[in-house]
């Protein structure tokens, strides 16, 4: 068989393998494989200019050329279309469930305060200005730590971020925590802090629901006292009780001597 037919033939075996990948990608999803498929779209653009040298230097035949072009233009489409259009999902993908993240966020009562890897926020509810008195604008970008945690606890906060970045893990990650925070105005209140891990894109942030639990543990704190006054009352009855007991047992000793006294 010709060489120029064996080539021919090659060429149309490769355009339809490359059909037959593109629809079996298409509906499949992910920037990296997008990625992938664009990177060799561009390497068999450059394989093309190499075709050119080796035409330009009689190195390859008319026919051989153009079979092995036309090959390769055929799949670097194919793949630049399959790459785009994957692309094209995640970020729609992407974009839809931001906006669902936004809406659940904003109807939520609770903050809701994403902090990247480094430290700054990143996301800041609509629950989370009313809360702390920053609007979103004032905040995302700004270092978490600076804008509500007191002074006196910024240290050891630092500390646990210090590994977080690299693994996604640290002292608080995973759990509820009662915690002291600032607000804008300089005032403390107590807060429950449920904190956990995401990874978005290629990083670790950490995505902290927060309560204001102020009311409650004051009502905890009512309630103590209530309780401790109780005990009071109830260790002052007991000690009335065994003081008339005690008084009873003097007048019954008292009388009995009185008894003796008048029958001697």
């Amino acid at each position: 068989m010709d060489t120029s037919v064996l080539i021919h033939l090659l060429s149309i075996l490769l355009q339809v393998a490359a059909i037959f990948l593109a629809f079996r990608l298409i509906p499949l999803s992910g920037r990296r494989l997008a990625w992938i498929l664009l990177s060799v779209a561009f390497l068999l653009m450059g394989a093309r200019r190499l075709l050119d040298l080796l035409f330009a230097h009689s190195a390859l035949g008319i026919p051989h050329y153009h079979a092995l072009y036309d090959s390769l233009g055929w799949i670097t489409s194919l793949l630049i279309v399959v790459g785009v259009y994957l692309i094209r999902d995640v970020f729609l993908a992407h974009k839809q469930a931001e906006e669902k993240f936004q809406t659940l966020a904003a109807s939520a009562q609770d903050a809701i305060v994403i902090m990247e890897g480094r430290g700054k926020v990143s996301f800041w509810s609509v629950a989370a200005e009313r809360l702390f008195g920053y609007t979103a604008g004032e905040v995302v970008g700004r270092p978490l730590h600076e804008l509500i945690v007191p002074a006196r606890f910024r240290e050891a906060a630092l500390k646990g971020l210090s590994g977080f970045a690299r693994t996604g893990q640290g002292p608080v990650i995973g759990k509820t925590l009662e915690l002291r925070v600032l607000r804008r105005d300089g005032t403390e209140f107590d807060a429950e802090h449920s904190i956990s891990a995401v990874r978005i894109g290629d990083g670790w942030c950490a995505m902290g629901v927060v309560r204001d639990i102020t009311a409650r543990k004051e009502a905890e704190r009512s309630l103590q006292e209530q309780l401790d006054e109780l005990r009071r009352f109830e260790k002052l009855a007991v000690g009335r009780e065994l003081r008339v007991k005690e008084l009873a047992e003097e007048n019954r000793a008292l009388t009995d001597k009185l008894a003796k006294l008048e029958r001697s």
